[in-house]
Formats: structure tokens, sequence, C-alpha cells
């Protein structure tokens, strides 16, 4: 890879730990491309140029793709007296959105921007997502952040508010560019 990639989180406290494992996963999912080697066990397991020779696509001059990861379901079981919560599985959306105005602005894309060029490759992932984790465990930890997001909103949704203050929070330094 060549050229600086500037790391830009969106509405999140840069220096978060939330913010380096969104980092480790979205560095995690660029080496899905970077190392096809230690995936090639995975059935379906594909770059992201194989997969567009394989479908007959072409990317566009100039056009930029989004991955992100989102939760699409978190089991969560809520005690009678509302005091003990049980996870069980989290279950992850990986999407794309092909934006092919170079000049267009970056983030991750809404829903509603979500296309379908690369449904197929990101189904793939989805498949094997905990063969994917044994090789990246940061894909682990995303999931694992998804049942944090959920309690967070379960706790917002019946206004149970919790005094997070005497927990000390480890500062990360993020990168502001890293090569890409």
């Amino acid at each position: 890879f060549t050229g600086q990639t500037v790391l830009a989180p969106v509405d999140l406290d840069r220096t978060s730990q939330l913010a380096r494992i969104m980092y480790e996963a979205d560095y995690s999912l660029k080496s899905t491309m970077a190392t096809p080697h230690l995936f090639r066990h995975i059935p379906g397991s594909m770059t992201q140029q194989e997969y567009l020779i394989h479908k007959g696509f072409m990317e566009p001059v100039g056009a930029s793709t989004t991955f992100w990861f989102s939760p699409k379901h978190v089991a969560m079981e809520i005690s009678p007296e509302r005091r003990v919560v049980t996870f069980g599985a989290s279950e992850m959306l990986y999407n794309s959105f092909t934006e092919e105005d170079k000049g267009a602005q970056g983030g991750v894309p809404g829903e509603e921007k979500v296309n379908h060029r690369y449904d197929e490759w990101c189904d793939v992932v989805m498949n094997n997502y905990d063969e994917y984790a044994r090789i990246l465990p940061a894909f682990h930890k995303i999931r694992e952040v998804a049942k944090v997001i959920a309690l967070a909103n379960w706790l917002i949704a019946e206004k149970i508010n919790v005094d997070i203050s005497s927990v000390s929070q480890e500062r990360w330094d993020a990168p502001e560019k890293v090569l890409g």
C-alpha cells in the first residue's frame, strides 16, 4: 500500500477504547484484502479484486467503497428484578457503499445508502464470521462492543442511570494517519 489514510472517527472520541476497537476492526477488515492467504481455507473467501472479476464488475474510475460492521441482533435477557443481564450471541451486519463521485464526503453512510455491489462478498464474511474471528480477534471484540451498545440502549430506554465516573478510562493515542 502507498499513501496515507487519515483516521477520522465519526461522533466518537478518538482517544477512547471504543475508537481503538473500531480501529482494530477496520485494520482487520483491510487485512482480509491485503493478506488473502490467511483466509484461503475459508469457503468462498476471496479478495475484493477477485470478487469483482468473479462477478464481472469493474470498479468505476475514481470510485471509493466503504465497508463497515454494524450490530444486527444481540440476544439479551434481563432478570425480573432488572439487576442481572445475560447476553447470548450477537450478530453483525457487514455492509458496503460504493461512492462513484471522487469528491464525495467520507464517513460511514446510513442504512439508506447501502448499495448491493458487494452483498455476496460481505455475506461470505458474515457466514464465516467465527472463522474470521479466530484469525482476527478484533472481529470478536466488535461483537462484544455490540453487546455493550445493546446494554447502553436498554439502560437509556429504561431511564436507568449508571455512574461510571469512578471507572478509570484508559486513553488510547490514535495515530493521526496510517499507511493505506
